[in-house]
């Protein structure tokens, strides 16, 4: 199993970050390894949504299940996609002005003939998520 966690101070609300990560359309416009968006459903406070992942000649789709928390968190289930199991989550708490992000991830790749290569691609993509949306953050709000 591989974990991600990560935690980062922002000066940005809690509500802007949560609305930064749940902009499941704007994914291809900022991270460099997605290569396009399909939502499949929308709900009240849930998301299905396909991601394609691309990494130099790898790639893969991604179904997950996103369930969100307005201005406070979401949680990320796998429908479908290389994996045998995959379940993230982002926390957003007020923290002296601005946000505490904490990002976790944990996962594990099917066994398939190209695994070895897959699990480098996708955690290159578990290991620079945070930083993207970090960035991304800074593009958008100032």
């Amino acid at each position: 199993m591989h974990r991600v966690h990560r935690t980062v101070a922002l000066p940005y609300t809690p509500l802007q970050v949560y609305e930064l990560v749940t902009d499941i359309e704007s994914y291809p416009a900022f991270l460099p390894w997605c290569q396009g968006v399909q939502v499949r459903a929308l709900e009240e406070h849930a998301v299905l949504a396909t991601v394609l992942i691309g990494l130099r000649v790898m790639r893969f789709q991604l179904v997950t299940r996103n369930t969100m928390e307005p201005g406070r968190a979401l949680r990320m289930d796998l429908v479908d996609g290389p994996f045998t199991q995959l379940a993230g989550s982002w926390r957003f708490e007020e923290q002296d002005g601005g946000c505490r992000a904490i990002f976790n991830i944990e996962y594990e790749l099917q066994k398939l003939p190209l695994r070895g290569p897959l699990e480098v691609a996708f955690g290159h993509v578990a290991a620079t998520f945070v930083d993207a949306f970090v960035e991304q953050a800074r593009e958008r709000y100032g």
